[in-house]
């Protein structure tokens, strides 16, 4: 059983084993995946119609080392998009006499899917402070339910090292309080967050020392790359909004943060929006197929992206593309999708051929 004085890279190798596992747990507790699945779909559904935050029932899982994992769907409504999204939630949590104690696994909030980047520790004492400083009553479960519902990301930026050498970070948690913790040492990004102060709370060092975490916290607040095409696709004017997502990006890397990779993304992602509705496989009223789009997607745009990254003399950036295109359309349970059509509309949107051309290259790159 893993506790504040195991070794972080024990640690981590635990938590990254056991996460699947209880995951696994969790859809084998619903039913199954097609049970899970439906519940899911539900949960979205009630979500968007009452226009406020739902949850599943939670499961509780003990690994074979003892461990105490909670899990949970979580589904979140975004007014600016009116749109809802949903995922898995997995938290190995343990009990003091007096408190509780957190572990929890982090991802790159930025990629669907992406490699899990971080654990973070929320001590005891923390839990302490976080029930007297934000005003939560009740038992250590309610403290528990209340905490991890209440956040669906949080962003960790480095601090100044301490007279020792330790290495501090500041957490944004929500919208206005911080948490304040070290690095622990070792190759992996483990994190013990061991107290939690509102922005109330901070002095004026404080608060100009923590500022950069707390502008980036504003700025990176969770809004699942799916549902930001969503709110593309459905807005009436697109170019406000464009600019919007721009503006943002361009406050981040105001703050030094690499936004290039994002940006390349979300503009891929874009053309094969547009490209499905040009070609009548989807309208932009069909929420269920874009919210599906954003998941399948995009682990094969990420893919791409770093192919042309890698710069190999083997790999066609075209024909890469097209490939892409079709994967995403098989995923996606297309039938008969007219690929070639496909591709004649990306060299079309991506390289500004005029149809002439494109339809006359497309019948070279890919004879009958």
């Amino acid at each position: 059983m893993i506790n504040l004085n195991t070794p972080s890279d024990v640690m981590w190798a635990t938590l990254a084993k056991e996460y699947e596992k209880a995951k696994y747990w969790m859809i084998k507790q619903f039913g199954g995946e097609k049970r899970y699945e439906a519940m899911r779909d539900d949960l979205l559904r009630k979500c968007a119609y009452s226009q406020r935050p739902m949850l599943s029932k939670p499961v509780y899982y003990t690994s074979s080392e003892g461990n105490r994992w909670i899990c949970f769907e979580n589904a979140f409504y975004y007014p600016d998009s009116l749109a809802s999204n949903c995922m898995p939630n997995c938290f190995c949590y343990f009990e003091t006499a007096s408190s509780i104690g957190v572990f929890m696994v982090g991802f790159n909030e930025l990629i669907h899917g992406g490699d899990m980047n971080c654990v973070l520790i929320f001590t005891p004492h923390f839990f302490q402070r976080y029930a007297e400083r934000m005003g939560v009553s009740g038992d250590k479960n309610e403290l528990l339910m209340k905490f991890i519902t209440s956040t669906r990301s949080f962003t960790v930026s480095p601090m100044e090292p301490d007279e020792n050498g330790v290495e501090r970070i500041t957490v944004r948690i929500t919208t206005d309080c911080t948490g304040h913790g070290i690095r622990r040492s070792g190759k992996e990004n483990v994190f013990e967050v061991r107290t939690i102060l509102t922005d109330a709370q901070l002095s004026k060092a404080q608060a100009a020392r923590t500022e950069h975490v707390r502008s980036l916290g504003d700025l990176t607040r969770f809004e699942p790359l799916e549902v930001t095409e969503r709110r593309l696709n459905n807005c009436g004017d697109i170019k406000d909004v464009a600019k919007a997502f721009y503006d943002k990006i361009d406050k981040l890397e105001s703050l030094g943060v690499d936004t290039s990779f994002q940006t390349r993304g979300l503009k891929l992602s874009m053309t094969f929006s547009k490209i499905f509705m040009q070609m009548g496989i989807a309208t932009i009223y069909d929420s269920d197929f874009w919210t599906k789009l954003g998941r399948e997607s995009h682990a094969s745009i990420l893919r791409y992206l770093h192919g042309l990254d890698e710069n190999d003399k083997d790999f066609d950036p075209f024909k890469e593309l097209v490939k892409v295109a079709r994967e995403i359309a098989a995923r996606m349970g297309v039938r008969k999708f007219a690929w070639r059509e496909c591709a004649k509309l990306l060299l079309m949107d991506i390289y500004q051929y005029n149809e002439a051309t494109a339809a006359e290259t497309i019948r070279e790159l890919y004879p009958m």
